[in-house]
């Protein structure tokens, strides 16, 4: 292949012609050997796709380990392992009990014969997520070329996962809960959670520096040791009943101090650890005879109560709410739709 590097700026940047078209453009990287290895890539997926030429030698694990090398900086610290571990286990599968070698010889067949496994020994969610990293990595090899379409789109959809949100604390019962463990440094997160919807993962990752007290504004920031789950970034507004407990105070230097990082909610002046902090809601909530909430709850609770804010007032639509909270679709807030049935967009038509 006769191609060029060469750098501008800080970035490798590449140049060829391929079936008869010069292409050009940056490698967004710095380092040498893998602008090489993008510039190769680019221009095999560039030549079979004029030629109509696919791969077919490629084995599913030196694939598997490909995917995982390339695409593993696009996922957190926590993820990736997680992830690692689905397509070693279907890579199990796939070669020792279907036979199966080369990448494009998985089909349908086989990853229904897979999900029915999954489903045999977890949970719904569970073996959704396996499936959901299953078809990343074949989306993956579409677009490499090394097959000619991805059969995790043809796989029926895994029922029981996605259901109406139900389950919200009301105002009484938020009452309750804030009333019981006020004085304890659970008090300000599960206040922040519930006025702001935020994960947990979130909250915990909250620094001081994403808060700007001024402009009423939370920044949901990706981080070096930390990503959101869409890997987006996002702005929350900043209720006014929340400002005091996020402005910049004493607790910040106290902060950085004991963890190299001003976070806003500490446990024991550390930062908190996302298993301890589970457990300490669930132990507060049972307390108070609210066996059935989780801190994910607190998140439902914001949502469900945006959605059902005076309608007088004119609510608050389902767009804003879905814009507040990083759902990946404004699908997934109508789940909650439920809770604002008189709401009559409709009527405000007018013809």
């Amino acid at each position: 292949m006769d191609f060029g590097l060469h750098k501008r700026g800080k970035y490798w940047h590449y140049r060829f012609t391929v079936n008869h078209a010069r292409e050009r453009g940056s490698t967004k990287t710095t380092i040498r050997s893998l602008a090489l290895e993008f510039t190769n890539d680019l221009y095999q997926k560039l030549y079979r796709q004029e030629h109509d030429i696919a791969r077919t030698n490629v084995t599913i694990d030196e694939f598997v380990e490909y995917h995982l090398r390339l695409r593993g900086g696009n996922s957190s610290q926590s993820w990736y392992p997680v992830k690692s571990h689905y397509l070693k286990s279907f890579l199990n599968y796939i070669q020792e009990e279907a036979g199966v070698k080369y990448i494009n010889g998985i089909n349908l067949r086989h990853l229904e014969e897979y999900r029915y496994k999954l489903l045999q020994s977890m949970k719904p969610k569970s073996a959704k997520n396996h499936i959901t990293a299953i078809g990343a990595m074949l989306n993956h090899a579409l677009k490499l070329g090394y097959i000619r379409s991805n059969p995790v789109r043809k796989l029926d959809p895994i029922r029981g996962i996605q259901k109406n949100k139900n389950r919200f604390l009301s105002k009484d019962e938020i009452r309750l809960l804030l009333d019981h463990i006020k004085g304890e440094y659970l008090y300000d997160f599960v206040l922040v959670g519930i006025y702001t919807g935020m994960r947990k993962s979130e909250l915990i990752n909250l620094e001081y520096q994403d808060v700007d007290t001024e402009k009423r504004l939370i920044y949901v920031k990706n981080k070096d040791d930390f990503l959101t789950k869409s890997r987006k970034e996002r702005t929350v507004p900043l209720h006014q009943l929340i400002v005091p407990t996020l402005a910049s105070g004493p607790e910040e230097p106290m902060a950085r101090r004991e963890t190299g990082r001003a976070y806003c909610f500490l446990r024991n002046g550390r930062k908190i650890h996302k298993d301890a902090v589970a457990r300490d809601f669930r132990k507060a909530a049972d307390e108070i005879g609210l066996h059935d909430v989780t801190i994910h709850t607190l998140r439902h609770t914001f949502i469900s109560q945006c959605l059902m804010a005076d309608t007088e007032k004119g609510g608050i639509s389902i767009w804003e709410v879905s814009k507040w909270v990083g759902h990946s679709s404004v699908y997934i807030t109508e789940l909650y739709g439920h809770l604002c049935p008189d709401r009559r967009e409709i009527d405000k038509l007018v013809i």
